[in-house]
């Protein structure tokens, strides 16, 4: 492990990425560095600041991809947080729970028990509606049933709407060479 201004980089043989190259004719090999305090950009939320985020870089061409395992455990943090949060979502917050959930508008529609245009409407911020409260709770019901989430009563004590941004917070981040072998074992 060699340590630079970019974060830890690690030697690693990941032959799958063999043809990722922007440069088809590029040799080098990919290393798993960590953009600390870093943005991911990847959800209908927009920019989460993220305290570690595991990448593959090629040391040559420059081309460099998230760690898809990552993303998923990161996406899924996301998701149980809003879902257990008691505060009310706003337009993106719903947006990024029906795209986490793979489902079209006209399927959230149908499980909220209304139609694919309310639910384009509550999404746009070019209407002010938002999803009632009753409706956030059943959202919130159903999709913690399916993470089989077994906190899901206190989603009866929802506040007020807020626009805070979402914060990933907790002891997850790798805080040493150990830690950072940990994850490193989890994600690849």
């Amino acid at each position: 492990m060699k340590s630079g201004n970019r974060g830890y980089a690690f030697a690693l043989n990941l032959n799958k990425y063999e043809n990722a190259h922007q440069n088809e004719n590029c040799m080098g090999k990919f290393n798993l560095i960590f953009s600390l305090n870093g943005f991911y950009d990847g959800t209908a939320l927009g920019p989460i600041r993220v305290g570690c985020i595991p990448m593959l870089e090629c040391s040559k061409c420059g081309v460099a991809y998230y760690l898809p395992k990552f993303i998923k455990i990161l996406e899924s943090i996301i998701a149980e947080n809003l879902i257990t949060s008691k505060g009310i979502l706003n337009k993106k917050q719903i947006k990024f729970l029906r795209q986490y959930f793979d489902l079209t508008q006209e399927a959230l529609g149908k499980m909220l028990d209304t139609d694919k245009y309310e639910i384009a409407k509550m999404e746009s911020s070019k209407y002010a509606r938002v999803m009632s409260v009753e409706k956030q709770i059943v959202m919130k019901l159903r999709f913690a049933k399916l993470l089989d989430i077994k906190s899901a009563e206190t989603l009866y004590e929802l506040s007020e709407p807020t626009d805070k941004e979402v914060k990933i917070v907790g002891e997850w981040f790798p805080k040493g060479e150990e830690e950072v072998k940990k994850l490193l074992k989890k994600v690849s």
